[in-house]
């Protein structure tokens, strides 16, 4: 995949899964990507459907973490909804970033 070459040359990187927790940081996917990502000092956005745990834990990895749920829906309206949850929020994300850097 040459994923180390893509995120060096990347100014950010956005990646994420269905429930963030502590466990991301071990083993799965995101923690992997955030642990290159932090080799060459680039920074990463976390986007779950969930955040749970020990959120501070996430945070020292990542430069901000953020879920898709914005209100209370049980499980099946989330992951009904979760295009257009994903859509929404990272629509924000980018949003946020285009102001900063204004």
């Amino acid at each position: 995949m040459q994923l180390e070459e893509a995120i060096k040359e990347s100014d950010l990187v956005i990646t994420g899964e269905g429930q963030s927790d502590e466990q991301t940081l071990y083993g799965k996917a995101p923690g992997y990507v955030a642990s290159i990502a932090k080799k060459y000092d680039v920074p990463v956005i976390l986007i779950s459907g969930s955040l749970t745990g020990n959120k501070d834990a996430l945070m020292d990895r990542f430069s901000g973490c953020f879920a898709i749920i914005n209100k209370p829906l049980s499980l099946e309206q989330s992951m009904e909804h979760a295009d257009s949850l994903l859509f929404n929020q990272t629509k924000q994300i980018i949003h946020l970033i285009k102001t900063i850097q204004n």
